[in-house]
């Protein structure tokens, strides 16, 4: 097995042809792909064309990226029905589908001045997807854009939600999660993980962050795990917690929490993480000062523990992913 991410998502309407309808990319050319569609720099695409040219995906995915194999195109039932048994045969660890404004489905499905990606998957598809997860014994996470695409995720049983809304300041209201969806999730122990790439440049007292402030309270307040993740694949975690610091969205004590504690375990479920309770990992880190009064002593760090042995990392630099 490769890699755990399997996903289903709907790239209908990118290409007139049926081949490219069916998702499969098959050239890169002055940074566009197949059709011309532009994708933005350091893209998911060219990181996993550039993995597959490391050798760390199979070769083949720097041409297919993956489709029919990490990544099933589905505009129907009957596509539904035809990609399932290639996915349960991967072994996946979990489904990820992306509603994409799921409320304009129909208008962005026949744009085609829409890039694949600002598509998304029909939402009448999601419910039955989520039963046939769940029948394979797998969880069910969904990316979201909007307050609309976090109710049909949760309405449709999905067990972890990728992403707060992506807030647009000229449709505050779209983008405030539903309280019902909010307890929803919180019974069935749910997760959201923030990835708040969008508001990089954004300052405290934006009206966009107020309102995903309040989204954030009222998930803690239900009792959501909030997970920090980041869109930003070529920086780690820390770049997210720092931006949530910054603009004030927790304090020190849920912060660290969600970062030491719940991210963990929301990635790896099976393991005992992130305790110092009789049988868990020994993992962690000492600082060199209290993170709760300051946070900048995360950076701090003195000594680093791995599965009980103390270790020394090297200096690390990611490689420069070229297109083909």
């Amino acid at each position: 097995m490769h890699v755990l991410l399997f996903v289903i998502v709907a790239l209908v309407g990118c290409h007139p042809s049926p081949a490219p309808i069916a998702g499969r990319v098959t050239e890169y050319r002055d940074g566009r792909w197949f059709d011309g569609t532009a994708f933005p720099p350091r893209t998911l695409w060219v990181i996993v064309v550039g993995l597959a040219s490391l050798g760390v995906l199979p070769k083949a995915w720097a041409k297919s990226l993956g489709e029919g194999d990490a990544l099933f195109v589905v505009a129907s039932e009957a596509d539904v029905d035809r990609a399932w048994p290639r996915l349960v045969a991967g072994h996946p660890a979990f489904v990820k589908l992306f509603l994409v404004h799921s409320d304009e489905y129909a208008a962005r499905r026949d744009n085609a001045e829409l890039a694949p990606n600002a598509r998304g998957i029909d939402p009448a598809l999601v419910p039955g997807i989520v039963r046939r997860a769940h029948a394979a014994k797998l969880r069910v996470s969904a990316h979201i854009e909007n307050a609309h695409d976090f109710h049909v995720a949760i309405a449709a049983g999905a067990d972890e939600i990728a992403h707060l809304p992506f807030v647009d300041a000229a449709n505050l209201a779209g983008y405030r999660l539903a309280d019902a969806d909010i307890r929803a999730l919180a019974a069935r122990h749910g997760i959201i993980a923030t990835t708040l790439d969008w508001a990089a440049d954004a300052k405290p007292d934006d009206p966009r962050v107020a309102l995903e402030r309040d989204n954030l309270a009222r998930l803690r307040a239900a009792g959501v795990t909030i997970a920090i993740g980041t869109d930003r694949f070529r920086e780690t975690a820390r770049v997210e917690v720092q931006l949530i610091a910054r603009l004030g969205l927790m304090t020190n004590g849920e912060l660290l929490r969600a970062w030491s504690i719940d991210t963990p375990r929301s990635i790896f479920p099976g393991r005992n993480l992130a305790s110092f309770s009789d049988g868990a990992e020994a993992s962690f880190l000492v600082l060199g000062g209290d993170p709760l009064a300051d946070f900048a002593k995360t950076r701090d760090i003195t000594i680093y523990v791995k599965q009980g042995q103390r270790i020394t990392p090297a200096a690390t630099e990611i490689p420069v992913f070229a297109p083909p």
